[in-house]
C-alpha cells in the first residue's frame, strides 16, 4: 500500500508540473530604468575635445521611451545631478538635451565611487532593481586624492562593497571606457560583478554608438530589417524612428515614403520629426504610410529603424556574460494589444531565424520555427550552447510573418572562467605587488581547485607557493615580496582544478615581471593576465561536459516489483494531458482538466489497489501450499532500455563541415536537438602526444626544481598556441564570412 500511495502522489505531483509548464507565458517586459552617468573630469580635454558626450546623450535622450525612468550624473571631485531622475515625458527630455549643454572638462579626480553611489541613493531594501541599468561613461581610474594608496584603498572599495551593494539589488551596471587609458581592468570587473556590457570607444567619434550598445541592452528596442537602405513598414506600425549614422559628416540625409515622396530635415510635413546632431540624424515618423520606405543617405555602421506598434516581438533577453559551459535559453514571442498571440495559425506562417555574428564579423543564421508545427504555447525556444571563443557575439533574430518583419539584437560576451589580474601600486620602499584570482563561471568547484606559483629571485632561485582559497572573498590572493632583495622577479601561475562535475582541468596565465622597488614617477598599475590562448583548454573541457548526456535516475529494485498503474493507464492519462494543453488556452481551463484526469487516474489506482489486496487475502486464504514460481527464460525477448530509448537527432546542417552522423552517442546532448554550439568530437590524442597530469605540489615526495622546470615549459607552450577563431567552434548553418565594414566592426 505504501508504494500504491508514491505512486499516487507522483501522479500528482506531474499533474502539477505540467500545468505549471502549460501555463507559463512570456510576458511583456517592465518600463527600464536608466541612469546616466557622466566623467567631466579635466583629461576629458584631451580624449573628447569636441564634447561628443552631448551628442551621444542627447541620443539616448531622444530613444528613451516614454513611461521609463531615466536621470544623468556629471561627475569629477564631486557628483551633480545634471538631469533629475524621473518618468520620462517630453518635459523631462527638452530639460534633458538643455541640460546637456553644461557637460564640460573641468572637474577635478574622477571620484567613480561616489557617482554610483550618489545615482543609487533611493535603493530601498527588500525591493527589486533588476531593470535599474547604470551607463557609466569614463576615460580615467579611480582617482580621489594625490596619495597614491587613498586611490588603492578607494579602487578596492568600489569593487567590493560599491559593486557588492548594486549587484544586490539586481542592479546592472554597463561601463564604457573612452580612450584606452582608462583602468578597463575595473569597468570589465564592475559589469561582469553586475551582468552589464562593458564597450571602449578608441576615439570620441565612435561614442555615440558604444553609447548605443549599452542602451540597447537596458532599454531594447524592436527593429524592422534594414536592407539596402530599405525597410517595410505594415498597418500594425504606430510609429517609426530611422537612426542614421551617417558615413560622412557634411553628408545630406534624405527618407522616401511608399508614394516617392522624399523627406530632408529642411523639407518635411509635420508629422515627421526631424532630430541632427554630429554623428548622426534621428528621423521619427508618426503614423506612416504602409509599404516600403528608402532611406536616401550613406549609411554608416549602427545605423536602425525601431518601430512602435501593437504587433510586437519579445525576446527574452539573454545574460550580457556568460561563460563556456553555459546553455543560453532563448525565447521568442509576439505580442498584440498587449496578449501573447498562441494562435497556430499566425504564428505558422511566421518564420523565425536566430543568426550569431562574432567579433571577427563571421557569421551562421539557423531557422528555429518548424513550417506545420508551431509551439503550443506561442513562445519559440532555441538552446545556444557550446560556444567557446572568448569574446563578444551579437545574436540577431529576425520574423517574417509575411505580412510583417521583426528583428531584435542582443551582445553578450564569453568570458574567461577565471580572472588573474595583477595590481603593481606605489614605489620605492612602498612598492606592492599583488596577483588575484577570481573564479568567475559558476562551473568551477574552489574547494577542488588549486594554484601553484613559481617565482623566480633576481639572484636565480626559485621559490614554489601554494596559494590558499579564501573563502571570505571568494579568491585567491598572492602577494609578491622582495624576499631575496632588489631586482626582478619573475612569476608564474598554474591552475589545477575540477570543474562542479568532476572534470579536470588545468588553466596557466601569463607570467609577471616583478621589480622591486617601482619608479618614484610609475603610476598605479592593473593588468590582467589572461589571454584567449591560456583559457583555450579550460573552455574546452567545460564545453566537453555540455553534450556529456546525463544518466537516467535509477529507480529502488523493490520499486519496480510493484506497479499498480498500468501502461494503458499511463497512456491514457498522458494523451488526455496533451490534448488539454493544445486545446485549452486559458490556465484554468487547464487546470481543471487535468485534475479531473488526475481524479480518474486516483479512481483507477484506488479501484486496482483495492482488488490487488482482495486477490492477495483470496490467495493466502485458499492456497495453502507454496505455489511454484515460473522463471524467466534468458532467451526471453523483453526489450532493453537501451533498445526502447529514442536518441534525438541533431538537425543543423553545417555549411563548411558537416556533422558526422555516426558521432559517438556519448558525445550527443539528447536535450538539445537543435543547438549552436555542437561540434565534431575531437579524436582522442595518441598516448605519446598526450600531456601528463600536473601532480600535486609535496614538499616530501616532489623536487621543486623539476617543478618549476616544468611550469616553466608548460608556459612556454602555452604562448605558441595558436589562438585564431575556428569557425568550427560554432556549429551554425549558413556560415559566412561578412565584407568589411559592417556594422559591428567598430565593436570592441
Amino acid at each position: 500500500m505504501i508504494l500504491l500511495f508514491r505512486q499516487i502522489l507522483v501522479c500528482l505531483c506531474c499533474s502539477l508540473m505540467l500545468w505549471r509548464v502549460a501555463s507559463a507565458q512570456m510576458e511583456l517586459p517592465p518600463p527600464a530604468d536608466v541612469r546616466v552617468l557622466i566623467d567631466i573630469s579635466g583629461s576629458m580635454k584631451k580624449n573628447d575635445p569636441k564634447n561628443l558626450r552631448r551628442p551621444a546623450l542627447n541620443l539616448v535622450t531622444e530613444l528613451l521611451p516614454v513611461g521609463d525612468s531615466a536621470g544623468v550624473w556629471t561627475f569629477g571631485q564631486y557628483v551633480n545631478e545634471l538631469a533629475p531622475h524621473q518618468v520620462v515625458d517630453p518635459n523631462w527630455r527638452r530639460l534633458a538635451k538643455d541640460k546637456a549643454k553644461e557637460i564640460s572638462s573641468t572637474a577635478l579626480y574622477t571620484n567613480i565611487g561616489a557617482a554610483l553611489e550618489k545615482a543609487s541613493e533611493d535603493f530601498v531594501e527588500g525591493k527589486d532593481y533588476s531593470n535599474t541599468h547604470f551607463i557609466l561613461l569614463t576615460d580615467g581610474v579611480v582617482d580621489i586624492s594625490q596619495k597614491p594608496g587613498e586611490n588603492v584603498a578607494e579602487r578596492d572599495r568600489v569593487l567590493t562593497q560599491v559593486l557588492k551593494r548594486i549587484a544586490s539589488f539586481g542592479a546592472k551596471i554597463h561601463t564604457i571606457a573612452l580612450s584606452k587609458n582608462a583602468d578597463q581592468m575595473l569597468l570589465q570587473r564592475l559589469s561582469i560583478g553586475s551582468n552589464g556590457i562593458n564597450a571602449i570607444a578608441e576615439t570620441s567619434d565612435q561614442l555615440s554608438r558604444v553609447f548605443l550598445q549599452a542602451f540597447e541592452r537596458a532599454a531594447p528596442a524592436e527593429e524592422v530589417p534594414l536592407e539596402d537602405n530599405a525597410f517595410d513598414v505594415d498597418s500594425s506600425i504606430e510609429e517609426f524612428t530611422a537612426l542614421v549614422f551617417r558615413a560622412s559628416e557634411n553628408a545630406e540625409t534624405a527618407i522616401v515614403e511608399p508614394t516617392g515622396k522624399r523627406f530632408t530635415e529642411k523639407d518635411r510635413p509635420d508629422y515627421v520629426k526631424w532630430f541632427k546632431a554630429a554623428g548622426y540624424d534621428l528621423v521619427t515618423v508618426q503614423r506612416p504610410l504602409e509599404g516600403e520606405w528608402k532611406l536616401d543617405a550613406e549609411l554608416a555602421p549602427g545605423s536602425r529603424v525601431t518601430v512602435v506598434s501593437n504587433l510586437k516581438m519579445v525576446v527574452d533577453p539573454l545574460p550580457a556574460n556568460f561563460y563556456a559551459g553555459d546553455q543560453l535559453e532563448l525565447k521568442i514571442g509576439f505580442f498584440e494589444d498587449g496578449e501573447l498571440v498562441q494562435n497556430r495559425t499566425f504564428l505558422d506562417l511566421v518564420a523565425v531565424d536566430v543568426t550569431i555574428r562574432t567579433e571577427d564579423n563571421k557569421s551562421g543564421t539557423k531557422r528555429i520555427s518548424k513550417e506545420g508545427a508551431p509551439p503550443a504555447d506561442g513562445v519559440f525556444r532555441e538552446s545556444i550552447t557550446k560556444l567557446k571563443q572568448v569574446g563578444r557575439y551579437e545574436v540577431l533574430v529576425q520574423a517574417d510573418g509575411r505580412t510583417f518583419k521583426r528583428q531584435s539584437r542582443q551582445l553578450i560576451s564569453l568570458n574567461a572562467p577565471m580572472a588573474v589580474d595583477l595590481e603593481a601600486t606605489g614605489a620605492g620602499a612602498d612598492t606592492r605587488y599583488k596577483i588575484v584570482i577570481s573564479p568567475l563561471s559558476p562551473n568551477i568547484n574552489e574547494a577542488k581547485t588549486s594554484i601553484i606559483a613559481k617565482i623566480k629571485g633576481p639572484d636565480g632561485g626559485n621559490l614554489i607557493k601554494s596559494i590558499p582559497f579564501t573563502p571570505e572573498t571568494g579568491r585567491w590572493e598572492l602577494e609578491v615580496d622582495a624576499t631575496r632583495g632588489d631586482g626582478v622577479y619573475e612569476v608564474m601561475l598554474r591552475v589545477e582544478g575540477e570543474t562542479r562535475s568532476g572534470s579536470a582541468f588545468r588553466f596557466e596565465p601569463d607570467s609577471v615581471m616583478a621589480e622591486f622597488p617601482r619608479q618614484e614617477a610609475s603610476p598605479n598599475e592593473y593588468r590582467s593576465l589572461v589571454n584567449d590562448s591560456s583559457v583555450e583548454q579550460m573552455n574546452e573541457t567545460l564545453v566537453e561536459e555540455t553534450v556529456k548526456a546525463p544518466e537516467p535516475p535509477k529507480q529502488p529494485e523493490e520499486e519496480s516489483i510493484v506497479a499498480p498503474i498500468t501502461p494503458e493507464m499511463q497512456d491514457q492519462a498522458a494523451t488526455e494531458q496533451q490534448d488539454a494543453a493544445v486545446e485549452e488556452k486559458g490556465s484554468n481551463a487547464m487546470l481543471w482538466i487535468i485534475i479531473a484526469a488526475s481524479g480518474a487516474t486516483l479512481l483507477l489506482l484506488a479501484v486496482g489497489g483495492g482488488y490487488w489486496i482482495y486477490r492477495k487475502r483470496r490467495i493466502e486464504k485458499e492456497v495453502r501450499e507454496p505455489v511454484e514460481t515460473t522463471k524467466l527464460d534468458d532467451s526471453d525477448d523483453v526489450p532493453s532500455l537501451e533498445e526502447s530509448g529514442h536518441d534525438l537527432e541533431d538537425e543543423i546542417e553545417q555549411l563548411e563541415q558537416p556533422i558526422d552522423v555516426a558521432e559517438e552517442p556519448s558525445m550527443m546532448n539528447e536535450a538539445d536537438d537543435m543547438e549552436f554550439g555542437m561540434e565534431e568530437a575531437a579524436e582522442p590524442k595518441k598516448e605519446e602526444e598526450a600531456e601528463p597530469p600536473m601532480s600535486s605540489f609535496d614538499a616530501e615526495d616532489t623536487d621543486a626544481e623539476s617543478l618549476a622546470d616544468e611550469i616553466l615549459a608548460s608556459n612556454e607552450k602555452a604562448r605558441d598556441m595558436d589562438d585564431e577563431f575556428n569557425l568550427e567552434d560554432f556549429d551554425i548553418s549558413d556560415t559566412d564570412d561578412l565584407p568589411a565594414g559592417s556594422e559591428d566592426e567598430d565593436k570592441k
